[in-house]
């Protein structure tokens, strides 16, 4: 007992292994130990009898080594929030492209910009748009094909073009087609989160028009709509798309999390020239999460309660209150104000 919990102690310290929590090192010393059992036929007690405890508890001295772990341990950087200037950045160097290209559209930029803003107020993580994490050889994830997914079994976990809901001022339904002709037709747009790592999958999250505004979702969605036609994705895949500069005239590939990070990142230097701007100093930290703080803490900032963030994002309780930071000087209130008057219900 004593050489294997010097093994486990010495795991827990080793170089190599520093940002290991001790989650995943009492998952190694439990399939450690296993092993140790199969291979010896000794019997290590790693814990304590359950007694009146629901669960058995660890051996004390094994005990002491993860809370050590838990106590020293150097947490993470929390993500920084895209800012307006950001978002202002990006669209300025779009608009200039697009006046001299309008295949400029169909970019990799362009379809950051579009999620991204659209993003900040559904609070989407990046598997709802984009592919995070595919199976080995598989362009893009798909929903198991097991019986509780019955007839959605095999479809994306992104968003598809039946995802979105088009209405005008008088509520009255609009095809996309319509939409995208007349731009100025469609006033209101209801999203379906058919995938959700919580209980609220096929909730509808609804959010109007801001005219004016560079963040506006209406507008974002029609964008987005409007390349996945040009580009040509069937009504079964996912509309997190773009055409790589060396592709083909029918070619496209799928957003990922790369994609995200860098688009964004280069907002943030063209937004910040000053190298010594806090944003450029932590530019690092601006990723494809960045857009659920960035939804969090623009409606915490416009005086809406926790409890309403979580029901509006999808969220739980305690993520809400985990994303949420002092930075609402860097998101800007014309993001704030975006947010909170996009939303519905």
């Amino acid at each position: 007992m004593g050489s294997y919990l010097r093994c486990v102690n010495l795991g827990a310290s080793c170089r190599g292994h520093k940002n290991l929590t001790e989650k995943t090192l009492v998952g190694y010393m439990n399939s450690g130990n296993e092993a140790w059992q199969q291979l010896t036929g000794w019997h290590i007690p790693l814990y304590q009898p359950a007694g009146h405890k629901k669960e058995p508890q660890l051996h004390r001295f094994v005990a002491d080594i993860m809370d050590q772990r838990r106590a020293w341990k150097q947490p993470k950087q929390k993500r920084e929030p895209y800012t307006f200037a950001m978002f202002e950045a990006l669209a300025k160097h779009l608009g200039a492209a697009h006046s001299f290209d309008r295949l400029v559209h169909l970019s990799i930029e362009f379809a950051v910009f579009d999620w991204s803003r659209l993003g900040i107020h559904t609070g989407s993580r990046l598997s709802e748009y984009g592919q995070s994490k595919p199976r080995r050889g598989e362009p893009i994830a798909r929903i198991p094909f097991d019986s509780d997914a019955g007839e959605w079994a095999g479809l994306p976990l992104a968003f598809l073009r039946s995802d979105f809901t088009l209405y005008d001022e008088q509520l009255v339904r609009r095809s996309h087609p319509e939409c995208i002709a007349d731009l100025k037709l469609a006033a209101f747009v209801h999203i379906r989160f058919r995938y959700d790592k919580s209980v609220n999958n096929f909730t509808v999250r609804k959010f109007q028009r801001q005219s004016g505004s560079i963040l506006c979702p209406v507008k974002a969605v029609l964008s987005i709509l409007e390349r996945a036609d040009l580009l040509g994705i069937p009504t079964n895949e996912p509309l997190g798309a773009f055409r790589p500069q060396d592709a083909a005239a029918r070619e496209y590939s799928f957003l990922n999390g790369t994609h995200v990070k860098d688009v964004m990142q280069q907002a943030v230097r063209w937004a910040y020239p000053d190298p010594n701007h806090y944003m450029r100093l932590h530019e690092h930290l601006v990723m494809s999460h960045s857009n659920r703080v960035t939804a969090a803490v623009a409606l915490f900032n416009a005086g809406v309660p926790i409890p309403v963030i979580a029901h509006r994002l999808r969220w739980s309780v305690d993520s809400v209150t985990f994303y949420l930071r002092d930075c609402f000087r860097a998101i800007g209130p014309l993001t704030q104000k975006a947010v909170q008057g996009a939303y519905l219900n």
